[in-house]
């Protein structure tokens, strides 16, 4: 009997089943351990926040593990004044408690097409034309917005008279794009130019004043291109010439203001005047006459 059962206990069978038991205990309990630890360990995260989108201030989005008592730090240059971030790039966050400081990185990135609205324009026949003149609007926090047409053989639609309909495609520079259908309506009596030059309302002005009074020192006969000989030659003009005999108070400072209207054309000068009296004029086009 005493040898029939050491026979049993020494059985190969039965020490195999024992040791991948133990093996298995071993195992389980070293795994528990190991998700205690690493449920310790505090991890950062690289975090990609939206261009335009508010951070969060939640440490448990910057970090795994045992976060409590860790205070979050973000960069100083990575929002606006209202809390928003504002600049594609790259930045660095900390997580810090007592002498400890953990490190992540955070990436501001733009995926937002612009928003964009558009408007049929009128040409004439073989008037050149551009695709951005047909955007009213385009607003995107990666400006400028680039404007191009799906076919390039849209641009030679205005060889004959008529209504066409195409696609244009407009897009950040971060390559968000959005396509808009337009209407070019090419004409044989109107022309895009004319349209431009007859324009007179003020859409914007360089250097940007808000207590201009609409007064012009001179206003051109009709809106002229910027880059145009007609307006650098009245520009200089305006700027050379010493109004300081008109005023018996000294004139302190004299600044040349250009309005333009929504086409980016030029339709007249309006020349400010600071005294030593801390008044100020714009001149009218009679003082300008008056000089000359």
């Amino acid at each position: 009997m005493d040898q029939d059962f050491y026979f049993e206990e020494s059985n190969p069978k039965w020490v195999t089943i024992f040791i991948i038991i133990i093996l298995i205990v071993a195992g389980a309990i070293g795994y528990h351990f190991y998700k205690e630890y690493q449920a310790k360990v505090i991890k950062t995260k690289d975090i990609t926040i939206e261009l335009g989108s508010k951070p969060s201030n939640n440490v448990t989005d910057y970090a795994t593990g045992a976060v409590e008592g860790y205070e979050l730090t973000l960069p100083e240059n990575l929002t606006n004044e209202e809390g928003n971030t504002y600049m594609v790039g790259e930045y660095s966050y900390k997580l810090k408690k007592g002498d400890t400081t953990k490190k992540g990185k955070i990436y501001v990135k733009d995926t937002t097409a612009p928003e964009v609205t558009v408007k049929e324009i009128t040409v004439g026949v073989n008037e050149a034309f551009e695709p951005y003149e047909f955007l009213d609007k385009c607003e995107d926090l990666s400006l400028p917005c680039k404007t191009t047409y799906k076919k390039d053989s849209y641009a030679k639609l205005n060889e004959k008279a008529g209504t066409y309909n195409l696609e244009i495609i407009v897009e950040d520079k971060y390559g968000n794009k959005v396509s808009k259908d337009v209407i070019l309506n090419v004409s044989e009596t109107e022309s895009l130019l004319s349209k431009k030059q007859s324009d007179d309302e003020v859409a914007s002005m360089t250097p940007e004043d808000k207590d201009w009074n609409k007064t012009y020192t001179y206003k051109f006969p009709k809106a002229v291109s910027s880059d145009s000989d007609e307006y650098e030659a009245k520009f200089l003009e305006i700027n050379s010439t010493d109004f300081s005999s008109k005023f018996e108070t000294k004139i302190t400072n004299q600044y040349s203001i250009t309005m333009f209207n929504k086409y980016g054309y030029v339709i007249g000068i309006s020349v400010k005047l600071f005294f030593e009296d801390n008044t100020t004029k714009y001149l009218t086009e009679n003082d300008l006459k008056e000089e000359n």
